[in-house]
C-alpha cells in the first residue's frame, strides 16, 4: 500500500484563490453565480481534504474512509514552501517537479531522489502532524483556509 505525505500552508490555496478573483474581478464569468459555485466547490474540497486529514487515510470525495485506503500524513509548516514537488514510493522512487506551472518533470535518479527524501524528512520534523492527531492544530488551519477563501470570495 502507498503511503502519502504531504506539507501544507496556507499558500497551497494562494495560486488558486488567485486564479480564481483574477477571473471574477474583470468579469469573465458570464454570471457571478458561476465565480461563487467556485468558491463553494473549494470550500467543499476542504471539508473533504480535512476529514482524510482527520481519518489519516485517502478516499474519494463523497465516501467514507476505508480501511483499505493508503494512509495519508499532513504536516503543517508555516514556512512558505517553494515548489509543488511530488515525492512518490511505491517500490520504484520517483520525484515530480513542477516546471513552468502547469507541467511535471520525473526522475528516478538514485542521487536526487535519495537528497529529496532527506528534504522532506528535515522538514517533515520541522512541521507539526495534523492527520489523525493534532485535532487543534488541525482545526486552526482549516479554518484560516477557508477564512481566506470567504474574504477573497467578496
Amino acid at each position: 500500500m502507498l503511503a502519502q505525505h504531504g506539507t501544507w500552508n496556507a499558500e497551497c490555496l494562494t495560486s488558486t484563490l488567485r486564479q480564481m478573483v483574477f477571473y471574477r474581478d474583470p468579469g469573465t464569468f458570464a454570471m457571478e453565480e458561476e465565480a461563487q459555485l467556485l468558491f463553494d466547490r473549494l470550500l467543499d474540497l476542504l471539508s473533504h481534504l480535512e476529514a482524510q486529514v482527520e481519518a489519516g487515510v485517502k478516499f474519494t470525495m463523497g465516501e467514507a474512509a476505508s480501511s483499505g485506503s493508503a494512509a495519508y500524513r499532513v504536516f503543517v509548516n508555516e514556512v512558505m514552501l517553494g515548489d509543488n514537488m511530488i515525492y512518490a514510493d511505491n517500490g520504484q522512487v520517483r520525484v515530480f517537479v513542477n516546471h513552468d506551472v502547469i507541467n511535471y518533470f520525473g526522475t528516478t535518479d538514485e542521487h536526487f531522489t535519495a537528497e529529496t527524501y532527506r528534504n522532506l524528512q528535515n522538514i517533515m520534523q520541522r512541521s507539526t502532524l495534523i492527520s489523525g492527531t493534532g485535532e487543534k492544530e488541525r482545526h486552526r488551519f482549516f479554518r484560516t483556509m477557508r477564512e481566506e477563501v470567504e474574504r477573497r470570495r467578496r
